[in-house]
């Protein structure tokens, strides 16, 4: 019975159980320290909303909404550059 592939008892079933009980175990690790993550960052930008409550940059993260703005700017020093070229 043992040699048999639905065995529970086989040496290659108790091998999957041992696998998949690790890859179960490492899930739940990334799942509590991406929770954990989330919650420091939240916490982090509600702290910043905190203690400067005019920031309109503040206000729009802590709510959500990422500017992206700061991509079609141009970077601090290039006009400088341009004009002396």
């Amino acid at each position: 019975m043992n040699q048999k592939s639905w065995h529970p008892l086989s040496q290659r079933n108790q091998q999957r159980l041992c696998e998949a009980e690790k890859k179960h175990q490492q899930d739940v690790r990334r799942r509590e320290e991406r929770r954990i993550e989330l919650e420091k960052e939240s916490e982090k930008l509600k702290q910043a909303l905190v203690l400067n409550p005019n920031s309109k940059e503040d206000r729009d993260v802590a709510r959500g909404k990422v500017n992206l703005s700061f991509m079609y700017t141009k970077p601090p020093g290039l006009e400088e550059a341009e004009t002396r070229s």
